[in-house]
Order: C-alpha cells, then structure tokens, then sequence
C-alpha cells in the first residue's frame, strides 16, 4: 500500500511538471509571437483633419474661404469673397451647403466654429482643410 501511494505521488509530480513544461513553452511562444508581430507592425499615422494657419502664413491658393459665423455677423463684415455656410447645431443645413463643393480642394475657414466645422467636413471626405486662427486680422480684403 504504501509503495502504491508512493508510486500515485510520483505520477502526481510527473504531472504537475509536465503541465508547468507545457505553459511555459505556451507562454514563450505567445512571447516570440509578440515581438516578431511588433517588428513588422508599424504605427498607424491618422492625417490630420485641418491645418491651423495664421494670417501671416502663406494662405493655399486657390483657396475657398468658408466664414462659419451666423449671417449676422457674415453681414458685418467678412473676408471678399467668402462663402457664408453658417455652422449651427444645424448639420442638415451645414452638410447640405458645403455638399456641393469638391471634396479635393482647398478650404479656409474661420469663425468660432471652425475646428468643428472642420471636423465635420473631413467626416464627410473633404480633404484639404486649413483653419484661419487670427482671422480678425485680415487685411487681404474684406467686404
């Protein structure tokens, strides 16, 4: 009886080893796995969705400006030759006045809302928007 005990302790501890054998050369492979995929993976770089520019920087031509203000501000003043597409809580309205325009052209916008105009635009797929920052500095032209 006690060598059958001895002999079902020894089995235990076969086992128990084996096992531990096993998760190891698991858990090396996961390892190697992990740094051969981390050599090959490179890092996902999203494209920005605008590009800030000041009044002294040199503005993309052609360019379409896009003033975001309400009207009654466009009304007042307004850089020549802008476009007035209010962005409001609107984005119905919004998405159907900038709609028309292409999707591969440059666009300036300025007003208040232009980092969530500009967010909005790019959700729709244009591609190439910048946001005037100090537009209340411009001297280019106003109407």
């Amino acid at each position: 009886m006690k060598k059958k005990m001895t002999d079902d302790k020894k089995e235990n501890e076969l086992s128990t080893k084996r096992t531990l054998i096993a998760l190891i050369a698991v858990l090396l492979i996961m390892a190697s796995l992990y740094l051969i995929s981390a050599q090959y993976l490179k890092p996902v770089t999203e494209t920005p969705i605008y590009t800030e520019i000041s009044v002294d920087d040199t503005i993309p031509s052609p360019a379409i400006f896009i003033d975001v203000r309400p009207y009654t501000k466009f009304n007042i003043s307004h850089i020549g030759g802008a476009k007035s597409i209010p962005y409001s809580n609107c984005s119905t309205c919004f998405k159907s006045r900038v709609s028309i325009y292409d999707f591969n052209k440059n666009y300036v916008l300025y007003g208040p809302e232009s980092y969530n105009a500009s967010a909005f635009m790019h959700n729709l797929g244009f591609r190439y928007l910048y946001i005037l920052t100090d537009y209340y500095r411009w001297t280019g032209g106003i109407a």
